[in-house]
């Protein structure tokens, strides 16, 4: 079974920012583009760009927003009207001078505009969003288009302040704050500034939301800004929208067909825009609104290549295109511009009211090979062309001049009445003229409406519509006894009022074989045209167009599908014989209300017909001729486009599909590609018509604008990922799919997208089979969530994965673990954190630790075999990470490890007690049978000369960082010396005699010290625990000199100690105070 996915990706013409309809293919192009002015307009715009409500014109003295609409005047049928509001936003105290574009659209413009060639501008690139540059000192500002909306950033570069931004809207009709936009009112509605969104980026590239707000002072506006790091730069964001919708223009599709390379060329019309001169609300006569248009888009409609103005001062329109052998692009058309663009011309001067035109294209529309008038006095326009493999062109059209220029050779040299239809052949080089021109009509309003050369380019074909009948039929059929009544076309009968002809003349443009060439009648007894026609390579030609059935039964020819019941106009497909002796196939196609072909093709593929037009018929449906069931339902409005495809004998369509929403649609013109895909274009006016995400213009309007659709055969549909993962730089993604209908060597792209389908980037393309393993790369942005898709490269063909996948981070460690150094019994906690929910271990010397697996890692109470180095393993979704090593230094616990010992000593002797600790930051306090010894903080105590009164039991209690100790008891012994007295005791040691005095004159007592040495000198008097209680002396000694000093008075009783120290010599006496 062969089945099909249509697609819908419509394309609404309305200047650079398109919509495609039918689904779309390939990458994001609903932005808007930015054109630089390279002269086509006045020299104060920088920039322009158009949405779908707007023109946005960025000159060097502000913004401006021109919402506009146009409307054709009721009293004049070809004039027009454009009811306007212009807003212009100034930038107080800045000043627009450097303007420059920034990331390239990759589409052309080309500006084929008045009549001198100076005025032409060609190769334009376009960009996606441009730059004004320092507007305020150190601040940037930022254009580009959010989903066909502009929006404008403030870049305000580190360390200035963003009170200098200052805007002042001139031109609303009023200007308020409401719900934190920007409210301007206009004579079309609400044109708001606003989803204000000011961020810093920092440096891994996340965006940081800065609270933001517009404020009003006076008649301007400013921003309020909350905290930020001014270090960095800030961007201040408001969005550009509206309220209401309407359409800016005016953009019609008239013909498509395809180039050599495959793209898709569309030809039509499109409203000019212009530099509003005043602010606020305005109505103008608007001349020169329209030009001819003429679009590249690749073959998957995802991008204009570029886009082509053809005109002047005046209307201008492109209703034919057509491409030659040799891939130049022709197009056939109408002006009334005097001033049209004229380059090597046939005729090169402008006769007045609508001419006709014909101009040949480069194939990258960047050149204007020549263009040329096709007219008379009176109204001509030009409806169908046909370049032929020399270059030469057929023409036809429609003409009510008179002096309309003909050859003497002429099948129809002269006009007959009203519009007569005319056929010509331009020679290659317009410039040399014509090989033929010829009148085709009668006495009523007559046209061409299409024309073509056979195969071999030994005949030319031409059809179209006449009201009163020809002038001639040809073969005319003889009378007589040698006559001969059946030398006739298959019908040489006017019927009276809308007949359509088809003719098949000689090169030269005159018929000449009676049984080769012919003119004939197309018709029934009510009104019937043709629209179109396509010569097959057999000889015959395959006519399109409407024929009316009325209420009851139509004598329109058929050869297989029923000729009544039907209703209205249906929509016919003929097929002429090579000899145009009689109808090869017919057949005629509708429901109840009225259809129409605009266009046809024949699918060499597969030898069948394609054709295109509208319908009005809610119960359209190829079920009553043909044998599949239309595709689509009907869009609710005044009519719907239709395209149907149809058997070589036309008794059997076997495709047809209605596209359209709430207002007019019809398909003008329709091409196909060697896969058998259709393109369809033509013009809207609903604003709810379908059309794919990345359409190039999602709004429609309630005015016309151009759309291009695409239909592919087949399906595709992408089988995984298929569930949510996780994927790592490096690592590969498994992308598989289906096919059905699409043939084993057609290649796929497979694109990812991170804002839901918005936008696609390709990551693989030219694909072959039914997968495709992605080994991820390392510039692919980590952290971040992407939705895949397949996409079927020849067709459009895609299909979206069922779920999304994440491109893991590598893991980084935000938090870094810390050592500490503690004491037995302390707790002990280690914090790491990654960059995101992940997985966490632990080791300890490089070992793992058993249910370690949390961030925080906590010892309760940690012993001495807790201390070493511990690590962190994290991983947060990629390429786990080890954290830096953090030690856990274990204190030493305050221990006394060697105790002061048990001692004796003869009185006179020094005591010295010690103790041995470990530790940190140790304090000591020395006892003495439980009392404590002032000053004695050290680890070793020392009493210089003991007495009998330091005998007791010694401790010592360490105080450290990690606990406290106490030491055993150390007894301590002091035996008295034999020669001391119960109450004083003289000694005399190493030269220094000690003597202690009772003065009887004073009671108070003294000591004596007599030396022979010399040298400084110290006299103490120390208690008996070793404290010093006075210092009698302290200087220099006398030799051999007895010298006395008073003890202090009041002294309590108890032994006391008098030590003398001369050098290193030291002599003591014990004293005995008794009260």
């Amino acid at each position: 079974m062969n089945c099909r996915r249509i697609l819908h990706f419509s394309m609404f013409v309305s200047f650079f920012i398109f919509s495609l309809s039918l689904k779309a293919t390939q990458t994001p192009s609903d932005k808007g583009i930015f054109v630089p002015n390279a002269g086509q307009w006045p020299k104060e715009v920088k920039f322009m760009a158009k949405t779908p409500t707007m023109n946005l014109w960025i000159t060097n003295k502000g913004i401006i927003h021109d919402l506009y609409s146009i409307q054709k005047t009721k009293a004049k049928k070809s004039s027009f009207m454009k009811h306007g509001h212009a807003i212009k936003m100034n930038f107080l105290g800045g000043i627009i001078s450097s303007v420059k574009g920034m990331n390239s659209s990759g589409t052309i413009m080309n500006y084929f505009k008045g009549k001198n060639p100076d005025s032409w501008f060609t190769g334009i690139n376009s960009y996606e969003s441009v730059s004004l540059d320092n507007v305020y000192d150190g601040i940037d500002i930022v254009y580009s288009f959010d989903n066909s909306a502009p929006r404008y950033d403030f870049h305000v570069k580190p360390g200035i302040d963003p009170n200098k931004i200052s805007i002042a809207f001139e031109g609303a009709n009023s200007t308020s704050i409401q719900n934190g936009a920007v409210e301007l009112q206009t004579r079309f509605g609400s044109l708001k500034n606003g989803q204000l969104y000011a961020f810093q980026v920092d440096e891994n590239g996340t965006k940081h939301q800065v609270q933001c707000s517009f404020k009003q002072e006076n008649n301007a506006l400013r921003f309020t800004v909350g905290n930020y790091d001014t270090k960095r730069t800030l961007v201040i964001d408001p969005l550009v929208y509206s309220t209401y919708i309407t359409g800016s223009g005016t953009d019609v599709i008239n013909k498509i067909t395809m180039d050599l390379s495959g793209n898709i060329l569309a030809g039509g019309y499109s409203d000019s825009p212009d530099l509003p001169t005043v602010t606020g609300s305005y109505d103008a006569v608007y001349n020169g609104s329209l030009d001819g248009i003429v679009i590249r888009f690749t073959p998957q409609l995802s991008k204009a290549l570029s886009y082509t103005y053809i005109g002047g001062g005046g209307d201008d329109a492109v209703n034919s295109i057509a491409v030659s052998a040799s891939g130049n692009i022709f197009l056939g058309g109408e002006t009334s511009s005097a001033n049209f663009p004229i380059s090597t011309a046939w005729k090169d001067e402008y006769a007045g009211g609508i001419d006709g035109f014909v101009a040949k294209l480069s194939s990258d529309c960047t050149q204007l090979k020549y263009s040329t008038f096709l007219n008379g006095s009176g109204d001509d326009k030009v409806l169908a062309i046909a370049p032929r493999d020399n270059e030469s062109v057929l023409v036809g059209g429609m003409t009510n001049s008179q002096n309309f220029p003909t050859d003497n050779g002429a099948f129809q040299r002269l006009k007959k009445s009203l519009n007569d239809g005319f056929l010509l052949e331009l020679k290659p080089t317009a410039s040399s003229g014509v090989n033929f021109s010829t009148f085709i009509g009668g006495d009523g309003e007559d046209k061409i409406t299409g024309v073509g050369y056979d195969p071999a380019y030994l005949s030319v074909f031409f059809a179209g519509t006449t009201a009163s009948g020809l002038s001639a039929t040809y073969p005319v059929p003889t009378t007589g006894m040698f006559g001969d009544p059946s030398r006739k076309p298959w019908n040489n009968i006017f019927r009276g009022k809308d007949d359509g002809f088809v003719g098949k003349f000689n090169i030269a443009g005159t018929p000449s074989q009676t049984n080769g060439h012919y003119l004939g009648y197309l018709s029934s007894n009510l009104n019937d045209r043709v629209n179109a026609l396509i010569p097959l390579d057999d000889g015959t030609v395959v006519v399109t167009g409407e024929t009316e059935f009325g209420s009851g039964t139509t004598t329109f020819p058929t050869t297989g599908s029923t000729t009544s019941g039907k209703g209205g106009f249906d929509i016919f497909i003929t097929r002429i014989s090579v000899n145009g002796r009689s109808i090869q196939n017919s057949g005629v196609f509708g429901t109840s209300g009225k259809e129409s072909a605009n266009d046809i093709k024949f699918i060499k593929e597969t030898t069948q017909i394609l054709v295109a037009g509208y319908t009005n018929s809610r119960d359209f449906s190829n079920t009553q001729s043909g044998s599949a069931v239309t595709d689509g339902d009907y869009g609710g409005g005044t009519k719907d486009a239709i395209v149907m495809k149809v058997s070589n004998d036309l008794s059997d369509v076997s495709f047809s599909s209605l596209y359209g929403g709430a207002g007019e649609d019809e398909a003008m013109g329709v091409t196909d590609t060697p896969r058998g895909d259709i393109f369809i274009g033509g013009y809207t006016t609903s604003e709810d018509l379908k059309v794919f995400q990345e359409s190039l213009e999602k709004t429609g309007s309630a005015n016309k604008n151009g759309f291009i659709g695409k239909i592919a055969f087949g399906t595709i549909a992408m089988t995984s990922p298929s569930s949510y993962g996780v994927f790592c730089q490096g690592t590969n993604v498994s992308f598989n799919w289906t096919k059905e209908g699409v043939t084993v060597t057609e290649l796929v792209a497979i694109q990812i997208s991170s804002d839901k389908g918005i936008t696609w980037n390709t990551i693989a393309n030219n694909v072959q089979g039914t997968s495709y393993n992605w080994k991820v790369p390392d510039t692919v942005k980590a952290g971040t969530v992407y939705r895949a898709r397949v996409l079927n490269i020849a067709s459009g063909l895609r299909d979206e994965s069922d779920t999304t996948f994440l491109i893991g981070l590598g893991t980084v460690i935000t938090q870094q673990p810390q050592g500490d150094s503690l004491c037995v019994g302390s707790r002990f906690r280690m914090v790491v954190q990654g960059n995101g929910k992940g997985t966490y271990e632990w080791k300890f010397n490089g070992n793992l630790i058993q249910g370690a697996r949390d961030s925080v890692y906590i010892i309760a109470s940690v012993k001495e075999s807790d201390k070493g180095d511990y690590t962190a393993v994290v991983n947060t979704g990629c390429a786990a990470t080890t954290s830096q090593l953090a030690a856990l230094i274990i204190k030493p616990t305050t221990k006394v490890l060697n105790p002061p010992q048990n001692t004796t000593v003869t009185a006179g002797n020094p005591i010295i007690l010690s103790v041995n600790c470990k530790g940190l930051k140790l304090t000591y306090e020395w006892q003495v049978d439980g009392f404590k010894i002032s000053n004695a903080i050290d680890s070793v105590y020392t009493i210089p000369t003991s007495n009998t009164g330091n005998a007791g039991k010694y401790r010592v209690i360490v105080r450290g960082e990690c606990g406290v100790d106490t030491s055993a008891l150390a007894e301590v012994i002091v035996n008295p010396a034999s020669s001391v007295h119960d109450f004083t005791q003289d000694s005399h040691s190493n030269g220094i005699a000690l003597q202690v005095l009772n003065n009887t004159n004073d009671d108070n007592m003294y000591c004596t010290v007599e030396t022979n040495i010399q040298g400084n000198a110290s006299i103490s008097l120390v208690s008996n625990m070793g404290e010093t209680v006075a210092t009698l002396y302290k200087g220099m000694s006398i030799i051999n000199e007895s010298r006395q000093f008073p003890l202090p008075n009041g002294l309590p009783s108890g032994i006391y100690w008098l030590i003398a120290k001369i050098g290193n010599q030291t002599s003591s006496k014990q004293i005995a105070i008794i009260h």
